[in-house]
């Protein structure tokens, strides 16, 4: 664990916002660049993305290899996290002129149930779920919404239906319906949405 917020929360089981972030394409990057390229951009993510995610009141952050898991109280703070924290990186890809090229993000937030084991880790099947969201392709998509949204493969923040009930009404944060999404190790369909961000390579 990078960070645990409160160390007195230890095996139990709350209800906490769940966001998860990953490097597109990190294997490819790696092969094409070199290990030592990707440690770097991982580098630079995490010197972005921790100190913001601090700042929006998160309760622990994993580091995931190519990317991080973070837990929230709220909803709305998981996230404006996302939001700062793909800002960030916009305008660093825009203004570092070494970078071979731009670090491009996957972020999936949901909310449940998880457990906290006695390092802080927190795990559960709504964890895996969030996992799931984050991995989504145009071929889960299973029901289109009524305006047929295309379906972002990168830059982009996904978000369950749960997120959304509790958001929707917060007026700078926008949100995109996608329709309607098979996800592994449920037999319902799940709809999903996109928070809309001004990114360059993103909708």
């Amino acid at each position: 664990m990078i960070y645990v917020r409160d160390k007195n929360l230890r095996n139990t089981t709350r209800p906490e916002s769940i966001l998860v972030v990953d490097i597109c394409d990190s294997r490819k990057i790696g092969r094409k660049y070199g290990d030592n390229f990707i440690k770097h951009i991982k580098e630079r993510v995490e010197n972005i993305m921790v100190p913001g995610f601090k700042g929006y009141n998160c309760l622990a952050i994993k580091d995931l290899g190519d990317g991080f898991m973070a837990t929230f109280e709220e909803n709305e703070e998981a996230v404006r996290a996302a939001i700062h924290g793909f800002s960030i990186i916009q305008r660093f890809n825009e203004s570092d002129e070494n970078l071979r090229i731009p670090i491009e993000l996957r972020f999936a937030i949901h909310f449940g149930e998880v457990y906290i084991n006695n390092d802080g880790d927190r795990q559960h099947n709504e964890v895996s779920m969030t996992f799931t969201i984050r991995d989504l392709t145009e071929k889960d998509r299973k029901k289109k919404s009524r305006v047929n949204p295309n379906f972002p493969d990168k830059n982009r923040i996904l978000i369950s239906a749960k997120v959304y009930e509790d958001i929707k009404d917060i007026p700078d944060i926008r949100c995109k319906d996608l329709g309607f999404f098979k996800l592994k190790g449920s037999e319902e369909l799940h709809p999903i949405y996109q928070i809309q961000l001004n990114i360059i390579g993103g909708t």
